[in-house]
């Protein structure tokens, strides 16, 4: 991966590599711009390059103000707004977590990927946002050592599935490449429930190879299931 600076960000640029440098190769296709206060990555197998992380963006607005107006959204079964304390421990690009907040929720985003956290923290600190807290770090370590509970947790484990031929969106795309999935998924799941009171929903594809402990019961559509695992109240 290779990152680009200008003198303001050259210590981070730095430090960011050596630490990238240490983890292993991200796919050279994509590259980290850090300029003054712009922060974006670039990924060359697409057209329109650039990947910005921004809650002011105007498609992302429209979403979020369509969902928010929906009583049947997804969001709103799985999480009944009667509680409205949530972690969301896979957070990539914090487009759930910014619905979510949207809608009325206190959201927590945990994020492991240090680029990931780069673009998602400056997004939150440009938003401004009251109702959004990020860490950057392992899930499993917060949950561990917090002393907070929470009354939801929200995993998306989209990209850990089978691979298909077919190039998705240019956000999921480059969100693949440099994302750093969970491998400790059944004792993720088994300390979020005794962390949350309500429920813990972990998202996948419909057609995912993944091997996850049986849920209390799932919320399936046609392309996505929502294993759903009861909290430590139920």
């Amino acid at each position: 991966m290779k990152i680009f600076s200008d003198n303001i960000n050259l210590s981070r640029s730095k430090f960011l590599r050596n630490l990238l440098d240490s983890l292993g190769a991200i796919d050279e296709n994509i590259a980290l711009h850090l300029e003054g206060e712009n922060i974006y990555l670039t990924n060359e197998k697409y057209r329109e390059k650039q990947v910005v992380v921004n809650f002011s963006n105007s498609s992302l607005i429209k979403l979020t103000n369509e969902r928010c107006r929906n009583n049947n959204d997804i969001f709103k079964k799985l999480f009944p707004f009667s509680y409205k304390k949530i972690i969301d421990c896979t957070a990539g690009f914090g487009r759930d977590g910014f619905i979510l907040s949207n809608m009325g929720y206190n959201v927590t985003m945990i994020e492991n990927s240090p680029v990931v956290s780069i673009l998602l923290n400056h997004a939150v600190k440009t938003d401004n946002s009251k109702k959004i807290r990020f860490f950057h770090g392992n899930s499993y370590d917060f949950l561990a050592n917090t002393q907070e509970s929470f009354d939801y947790a929200y995993f998306d484990f989209m990209f850990q599935k089978t691979k298909t031929s077919s190039l998705g969106s240019k956000h999921d795309e480059t969100l693949k490449k440099i994302a750093f999935f969970e491998k400790n998924i059944d004792d993720l799941i088994s300390i979020a429930t005794n962390k949350c009171g309500q429920r813990v929903v972990l998202k996948e594809a419909a057609h995912s190879n993944m091997r996850l402990p049986k849920p209390n019961y799932c919320i399936k559509t046609k392309l996505l299931n929502y294993n759903i695992y009861n909290g430590y109240k139920k």
